[in-house]
């Protein structure tokens, strides 16, 4: 896939978009909240050091079923972990907990939603104001 075809429709968190200035695969480097429903990410060549940004759309469908089982679970889980993770939490907006459910406790990622759990996990502890929204640099739960 070319970087002008990534969109969150068509393309998975792990895919890696092809360099336009040297065709090498990009690295998903961080993903930061933007406007309400969308995020920036921000993809980097390991070969030419080209960086590139898109902002993307997603669902919000957790908006939606905000009290889920899988929500409360999710947070009850991010309480527990910030406790023993604080600088940790303040880095990357929750990224590290995400690589952490994903590690230790898939089972908690194992709702429906129809786009990317990271967003539905993301938007869950953005709106419970466990993470900071881009720009704001208040001290987190």
């Amino acid at each position: 896939m070319t970087f002008s075809e990534y969109t969150l429709e068509n393309t998975p968190i792990n895919a890696r978009p092809q360099c336009p200035k040297c065709a090498a695969l990009m690295y998903l480097a961080r993903i930061t909240p933007d406007k309400p429903g969308f995020d920036l990410r921000t993809f980097e060549c390991p070969r030419c050091q080209h960086v590139e940004t898109a902002v993307v759309k997603f669902e919000q469908a957790a908006a939606k079923n905000e009290d889920t089982p899988a929500k409360w679970a999710v947070i009850k889980e991010w309480d527990a972990w910030v406790s023993k993770h604080g600088e940790e939490a303040r880095i990357g907006d929750g990224m590290f907990f995400f690589a952490y459910l994903q590690r230790e406790c898939p089972d908690l990622l194992d709702f429906k939603y129809p786009g990317d759990k990271w967003q539905a996990v993301h938007g869950w502890l953005l709106r419970e104001g466990r993470v900071r929204p881009l720009g704001e640099n208040e001290s987190i739960h």
